[in-house]
């Protein structure tokens, strides 16, 4: 198990349609979704941090 652990959260909308779905198109409509990362390390760098957290919550958005 990891000493460190970094926890990142993001929430985002996405719009989207099946295109052939049974056959037929289906009407645009809204997703909500979250995503949620958890990073371990077993030792900190010499900035004194596992990683940067900035740089992991750009990934997830």
């Amino acid at each position: 198990m990891s000493r460190w652990v970094v926890h990142a959260r993001a929430a985002f909308e996405a719009w989207h349609a099946l295109t052939a779905y049974k056959g037929e198109v289906e009407a645009s409509h809204l997703h909500d979704w979250q995503v949620e990362v958890r990073i371990g390390a077993d030792a900190l760098g010499p900035e004194g941090y596992a990683l940067d957290f900035h740089e992991v919550r750009q990934i997830l958005v």
